[in-house]
C-alpha cells in the first residue's frame, strides 16, 4: 500500500539531471527508476489518515467524501464535443500565420471558455477524457496539448486564478508545443533519440516563441515567456537557458509540471505509459525541480490513483477508480467489477474509501482498454 508518507517525504536521493519531462528524456536510455516495493500495512494507513485529517482541519475547509457531494450532468456529451474541437484546432498550429491568427485566437478563447464551464459543473467528464489513451501515437502531440490545457485549467481553477488568468493559461497550454510540431516525424519514431537528435529537439521552446512572435507582434509577453520556459526547472536542470527558481515564470512552472505528468501518464512511440503511483513517486523524488504548491494541488485533486485506474483492494476485490476525494489522494471511489474470487460482477457496486477506512488500494495497474471500451463501462 502506498502511504501518504511515501508521497510527501523529502527527497534524499541524488537528483538525476538526465531524467525530465519531454518524454522523460528519450536520450537518457532508461525510464525513471521504479519505486521500491510498497509496504502493505493497514495500521500505518489508518495512522496516516488521522494525521491527514488533523492537517486538513488546520489548512483547509472540510472535504466531503465523494458519496455525499453532488455532481452535475455526469457523462456530459458536451465534453466530448469540445475535446474533439480542441484537437482539430491545435492541429492547425503548424499553419499559423499573421493572416489566420485572429481566427485561431477567437476559436481558442471559445474552447477555453467551454472547458472552464465544464470543469466548473462536470469536471469528471473532462478528466476522464484526459486519461484516455491517445487515439493514435502518430501525431499524439495535438491530443497531448489539449490534455495539458484541461489539467492546467483544472488546477488553476482550484488555485483561484482569475478568469483572465485562466484564459491565458489555457492558451499557453494549447500552444506550448507549437515549436515541436516541425519535429513530429522524429518524435513519432519507435526509438529513442540520439544525442544530436535530442539536442535539436531541445530547441523547440525557443522555436515556439519565435514562431508566435512572427505570427503576431501583440501576443502578450507572458505567453511567449511561458512557452519558452516550460522546460526550465527550479533547480536549474532544465532547458533551454537553465533558469532557476523565480526566474521562471509562474505559468511556465505550472505548465511544465502538467506537461511532464501528462506525458508519463500516456504512452509514447518508444515506451509504454507508467503506473500512476510510479508517476507520483517520480515527481516527489524530483520535487526540487517542481513548484511545491502545484505538485501538492496535483496530488490533492487528481490523486495517486486517477479516474479510470484499474485497482485491486486489500479485500481482493478488483475495480476501477471513478471519482476522487479531494485532499485524500489514497482514498478514491472505486467501482467494484470483480469479486474476491475473481468473478465478474453483474451489478457493479461503488465503494468510497473515504468512508471505509479498513479498505485500501493494494495495487494499481495500467489500463490497456480503448476509449470505446471505457465508454461502455
Amino acid at each position: 500500500m502506498l502511504k501518504i508518507s511515501d508521497i510527501l517525504k523529502k527527497n534524499r536521493k541524488k537528483k538525476d539531471n538526465n531524467s525530465d519531462s519531454f518524454g522523460e528524456n528519450k536520450a537518457a536510455g532508461k525510464d525513471s527508476d521504479k519505486s521500491s516495493e510498497i509496504k502493505k500495512n493497514s495500521k500505518s494507513v489508518k495512522q496516516q489518515d488521522q494525521v491527514l485529517s488533523q492537517k486538513k482541519k488546520k489548512e483547509s475547509p472540510a472535504v466531503l467524501p465523494a458519496a455525499t457531494r453532488k455532481f452535475k450532468n455526469l457523462n456530459n456529451q458536451e465534453a466530448g464535443h469540445v475535446y474533439k474541437e480542441a484537437i482539430s484546432l491545435v492541429e492547425q498550429v503548424d499553419t499559423l500565420s499573421s493572416q489566420n491568427w485572429e481566427s485561431f485566437y477567437e476559436s481558442a478563447k471559445k474552447i477555453i471558455d467551454r472547458f472552464i464551464n465544464i470543469l466548473e459543473n462536470d469536471e469528471d467528464s473532462l478528466l476522464r477524457l484526459f486519461f484516455y489513451d491517445y487515439s493514435s501515437l502518430k501525431g499524439y502531440l495535438y491530443q497531448h496539448s489539449v490534455n495539458v490545457c484541461i489539467l492546467s485549467l483544472f488546477l488553476s481553477q482550484h488555485l483561484k486564478y482569475s478568469k483572465d488568468q485562466l484564459q491565458q493559461m489555457g492558451l499557453i497550454a494549447l500552444l506550448h508545443d507549437v515549436g515541436l510540431v516541425k519535429y513530429d516525424d522524429l518524435i513519432s519514431l519507435n526509438k529513442r533519440f540520439g544525442q544530436d537528435e535530442y539536442a535539436e529537439v531541445k530547441k523547440h521552446p525557443i522555436n515556439g516563441r519565435n514562431i508566435l512572435e512572427k505570427v503576431n507582434e501583440n501576443i502578450p509577453v507572458e505567453i511567449l515567456e511561458a512557452i519558452c520556459q516550460e522546460h526550465e526547472r527550479l533547480d536549474g536542470s532544465g532547458y533551454p537557458h537553465a533558469l532557476e527558481g523565480k526566474a521562471i515564470s509562474e505559468k511556465a512552472r505550472l505548465i511544465g509540471l502538467i506537461d511532464s505528468y501528462e506525458s508519463m501518464m500516456h504512452a509514447r512511440p518508444y515506451r509504454d505509459k507508467f503506473k500512476s503511483e510510479d508517476v507520483i513517486k517520480f515527481f516527489t523524488q524530483q520535487k526540487v525541480r517542481f513548484e511545491y504548491k502545484f505538485l501538492k494541488a496535483l496530488i490533492d485533486l487528481v490523486g495517486v490513483f486517477p479516474v479510470l485506474t484499474p485497482v485491486k483492494l486489500n479485500t481482493r476485490e478488483m475495480g476501477v477508480v471513478i471519482r476522487q476525494n479531494y485532499q485524500m489522494p489514497l482514498k478514491p471511489v472505486i467501482k467494484i467489477t470483480h469479486s474476491a474470487q475473481g468473478q465478474k460482477i453483474d451489478s457493479p457496486k461503488a465503494i468510497d474509501l473515504a468512508v471505509n477506512y479498513s479498505i485500501y488500494v493494494q495495487e494499481c495497474f495500467i489500463s490497456t482498454k480503448t476509449k470505446d471500451e471505457k465508454k461502455s463501462e
